[in-house]
């Protein structure tokens, strides 16, 4: 079977027996199960005895995603950071609506992550380099993996959730309007200006003469 080629090609068994479990897949390293039931985060780029270090070949697709994930993120974050700020700072109308462009790229964007699921690391022969010595195929993948499936995991689910979040907030930012900032007040004239200190009346108690 699969495991005792593994280690037949003089690769570890815990890392034969890792890539045989389902394991959660991210742009930067995958989650591997190491003994006795403890899961990490490794790096793609593994060193593998008798061969070196070995890199998994990434295509377009996964870069796409990859790089759209962080123009979603930057995008939302100088948003939501924006709002934050409207607090305390005057923001005009017109600010405001122009929030709409920042959250209709991170919108778009954060859906277009979703490409990782197109790419390579759903295709069988992705680990294929971790496999050195093993008999392969004309593809140049070990015979013994036979298929690989992609179902969405925590971090697509949170992707879903942060792409609704944005979109709602997309058709929101047209009808908001901008808060007066804390230690301001609206005046007749519909600009803000500090707000008045408010001080007790000073009042003097009257003096009684002693006899």
């Amino acid at each position: 079977d699969f495991i005792s080629n593994c280690t037949a090609a003089d690769i570890p068994s815990d890392v034969c027996n890792t890539l045989v479990d389902p394991q959660g897949i991210g742009f930067y390293g995958f989650e591997a199960t190491i003994p006795v039931n403890h899961r990490v985060c490794m790096d793609y780029t593994q060193y593998i005895p008798n061969t070196g270090y070995v890199t998994p070949d990434f295509d377009t697709k996964f870069n796409s995603a990859k790089a759209f994930t962080i123009v979603a993120n930057i995008f939302g974050g100088i948003a939501f950071i924006t709002l934050w700020l409207a607090s305390c700072c005057q923001l005009s109308q017109q600010r405001i609506k122009g929030l709409s462009c920042h959250f209709f790229i991170a919108t778009l964007f954060q859906g277009l992550t979703f490409l990782i699921y197109r790419s390579v690391v759903c295709h069988r022969g992705f680990f294929s380099e971790y496999f050195q010595g093993m008999e392969t195929d004309e593809d140049g993948i070990p015979v013994d993996i036979l298929d690989v499936n992609c179902s969405l995991g925590s971090g697509g689910k949170l992707a879903i959730v942060a792409t609704v979040f944005y979109f709602l907030c997309l058709n929101m930012i047209p009808t908001a309007v901008p808060p007066t900032p804390l230690g301001m007040r609206e005046n007749a004239a519909g600009t803000t200006e500090p707000e008045a200190a408010t001080e007790e009346p000073f009042t003097e108690e009257p003096k009684t003469a002693e006899p």
